[in-house]
């Protein structure tokens, strides 16, 4: 097996359904007929950050059990994280159809009962979100503490201004949603 190989989107796809830890070595397709360099010496052996910058495929410096264990642990990782954003994409999908207002066939509170939908309340609403963010998230500070009494030596503004950040924080990067 040629060392310059790529792992391409599809041979993913048969990877779906099998149990982690069991995967069969990855479908490799050939790039390019020729060999590697084989007196070539390994980027990272040398000191020119140029060897870098130049070097065309760093699969001609790795043996072919590496590259074979690194091909697993990219399909692993990239199930992993198709996985674990499957239940995002369901509600994007959900919130897809309810912006582009898609009629589908209803059942409930009867069989075939009225499916309008107004168009001007989802417009009204996504041109309002689109408005107030910048002033709702202002450089990325959404909570602002404020001072109340005396601070003469400004530890209650100092404060004031760590939990805003923080909680900001929170709001930002830590919640779900």
């Amino acid at each position: 097996m040629p060392v310059n190989q790529v792992v391409n989107e599809s041979m993913l796809d048969e990877y779906d359904g099998i149990p982690d830890g069991e995967l069969p070595e990855p479908d490799v397709m050939p790039v390019s007929p020729e060999p590697g360099p084989a007196s070539a010496i390994a980027p990272w052996e040398q000191d020119d950050a140029n060897a870098w910058v130049s070097a065309t495929n760093l699969a001609e410096y790795v043996d072919e059990d590496t590259l074979k264990t690194i091909g697993r642990n990219v399909v692993e990782d990239y199930k992993i994280d198709k996985e674990s954003r499957e239940d995002w994409e369901k509600e994007y999908a959900e919130a897809l159809k309810l912006a582009r207002l898609t009629r589908e066939a209803k059942s409930e509170p009867w069989e075939h009962a009225a499916n309008i939908k107004y168009p001007l309340i989802t417009q009204a609403a996504i041109q309002f979100n689109a408005r107030a963010y910048s002033s709702i998230i202002n450089n990325g500070r959404i909570v602002k503490g404020r001072v109340i009494g005396r601070d003469a030596e400004g530890k209650k503004a100092d404060r004031a201004e760590r939990i805003g950040l923080h909680m900001s924080y929170q709001l930002t990067e830590q919640m779900d949603g």
